[in-house]
């Protein structure tokens, strides 16, 4: 792949947030799967990983607690603003309709808070920040991955919001922490390219 065809890539990548019922097979999971573990990795420490669920009732689960958290989160909005939260928080759990989603996951471990003497807040989030650096590279492979699987992909960090839940849903070991979920399948209409998420 020449430099020209790699920016057809990236130009025609495309968010989604509402997919054909159509299932990926076992190949293509395993390619996306196989491109955002490929990337590299700050710090030469991989404390992350990337998990596929491809399994249609966790999918739903997952987005059924996103759904009682966005409604929990609501009772906390400006009364002004509830009714901009209630369209904004939609998209939270717009994955349910995804043919797979891939979470992304860290493990915090001390790389540079090991090494300083005694506990230092700084040293401390630049090591998280280390792992959640490499996982946005891993999202963008698996974003370009699928577009080049003729597949549409969506990062997310909406979520979050249940994160506790989704990471028991998700029967997460223990110690590891959910960053982003990337909802993938078929697009159910045209979306713009390039475009924000």
């Amino acid at each position: 792949m020449n430099g020209e065809d790699f920016l057809d890539l990236c130009r025609a990548r495309r968010s989604a947030r509402e997919f054909l019922p159509v299932a990926l097979d076992a190949l293509q999971v395993a390619t996306l799967l196989e491109c955002a573990k490929s990337i590299p990795y700050a710090s030469s420490r991989k404390g992350w990983d990337v998990v596929a669920i491809v399994d249609a009732f966790a999918i739903s689960e997952a987005a059924d607690a996103v759904d009682r958290a966005a409604q929990r989160w609501a009772g906390r909005i400006r009364e002004d603003l509830r009714c901009e939260w209630t369209s904004y928080s939609r998209n939270f759990s717009s994955f349910r309709g995804a043919a797979a989603v891939f979470a992304t996951v860290f493990r915090p471990s001390p790389g540079l808070a090991a090494m300083v003497d005694g506990p230092d807040a700084w040293a401390e989030a630049f090591d998280r920040e280390n792992h959640i650096k490499s996982i946005s590279n891993a999202t963008m492979a698996l974003c370009l991955a699928a577009t080049s699987l003729g597949l549409a992909a969506c990062p997310m960090t909406g979520p979050l919001l249940a994160r506790e839940d989704l990471e028991s849903i998700l029967h997460l070991p223990r110690g590891r922490e959910l960053a982003a979920f990337v909802a993938v399948g078929y697009p159910a209409k045209d979306e713009p390219s390039t475009g924000a998420p």
